[in-house]
């Protein structure tokens, strides 16, 4: 399932967080033997490294992450483990106090990522705790493996009419309207799943 920048960025933008430069997915560790099996014995070009206790997934054929023993773009992978039967955490060692109610994760909704529908937390509002009022770029450059002068948060209105936003309207409790905006000009409206019930 999607998490971190990369639901936010299918929240806020039916996308990838235009200044964002990597993805980040959360897998059950009880399948994470199952998942590098089927990627290590990808015949596409893909690769995948360890790093951290998550992993790391790109191309062969890109360009080095600076001095990294990756390439960039990468997807990182996360893994959770349950915590009991009402909640999950991280399953590494600095984001263990990240610990997730289930009935606000499962049964996971679908959520437009570019021309992707990909699995997300029910209810992401609960589930994450970032801010939509406010846009800014993080202080690491994935690109280069560096870490950078951050930037300072602006209002995320100061950007519309420069990046595509979702204006999202929920009437019922089932479902929402969510209209991708470049300023004035609607790119489309779906119906999505209301995740807060």
């Amino acid at each position: 399932m999607m998490s971190d920048g990369t639901l936010l960025g299918s929240y806020r933008h039916h996308d990838i967080v235009p200044w964002d430069d990597d993805a980040d997915f959360l897998v059950p560790v009880k399948q994470q033997s199952r998942f590098i099996s089927v990627i290590v014995n990808s015949s596409i070009g893909v690769k995948i490294v360890k790093f951290n206790l998550k992993y790391k997934i790109y191309l062969e054929n890109t360009t080095r992450a600076g001095n990294r023993s990756w390439n960039w773009p990468f997807i990182d992978i996360w893994f959770y483990r349950d915590v009991n039967n009402t909640h999950i955490q991280y399953d590494t060692p600095q984001w263990r106090r990240l610990i997730h109610a289930k009935k606000d994760i499962f049964p996971l909704i679908t959520r437009l990522l570019g021309q992707l529908w990909v699995p997300a937390p029910r209810n992401l509002i609960k589930h994450n705790s970032f801010t939509l009022k406010y846009c800014s770029s993080g202080n690491y450059s994935h690109r280069n493996s560096v870490y950078q002068k951050g930037s300072k948060p602006i209002r995320c209105s100061a950007l519309y009419k420069y990046y595509p936003f979702v204006n999202r309207t929920c009437n019922n409790p089932y479902t929402c309207t969510e209209q991708l905006n470049l300023g004035n000009r609607t790119i489309h409206t779906i119906e999505i799943e209301n995740g807060s019930l």
